[in-house]
């Protein structure tokens, strides 16, 4: 280097600022909206498998009570008059007033399980979206040691300088 110049010193070229991240996804999920997000979430998926699997269950104790009751009427009145009426059409005098009756309230719970678990399924999925939603507009923005911007910068350097016309420094 001749004496007396500056030496211009560059670091690495500067990188596109992507500016302050975010806290990680894991770390804001143990903040309070992410606990009820998550859990409300993780309700849902519990209540909408319970409340599906009383649905089934009914819905299949009333084939069989409907298959039961039919069987059994067909035996009891084999004559094309009675069959046209059917077993619970008749007013709640006949013999398969009750058996009628059991029908009857396990289809109304088997629709009652059917819906609740539409809703909580339906909640559950609200909820699972919106945790991404929440996170990305919610999340605290920090700064990281290495996120600081990378510029060019100008150094001096004073070097020793020994010469048959100078000695000294430059």
């Amino acid at each position: 280097m001749a004496p007396g110049k500056a030496r211009l010193e560059e670091s690495a070229p500067p990188e596109a600022d992507s500016g302050p991240g975010r806290i990680s996804f894991g770390s804001w999920l143990m903040t309070p909206t992410g606990i009820v997000l998550w859990g409300v979430t993780a309700a849902g998926v519990v209540t909408g498998v319970v409340a599906l699997a009383i649905s089934i269950d009914a819905n299949n104790s009333a084939s069989t009570t409907q298959a039961n009751i039919l069987a059994q009427y067909a035996k009891d009145y084999p004559d094309p008059i009675h069959q046209s009426y059917g077993p619970c059409s008749k007013p709640p005098t006949n013999a398969y007033w009750e058996t009628c009756q059991r029908y009857v309230n396990l289809r109304d719970r088997r629709d009652t399980a059917r819906i609740v678990s539409y809703v909580a399924f339906g909640g559950a999925a609200l909820a699972a979206i919106a945790i991404p939603i929440v996170y990305f507009t919610t999340a605290k923005r920090v700064y990281r040691a290495d996120q600081t911007p990378k510029t060019h910068r100008a150094s001096v350097d004073v070097v020793p300088l020994a010469s048959p016309n100078f000695q000294g420094s430059s």
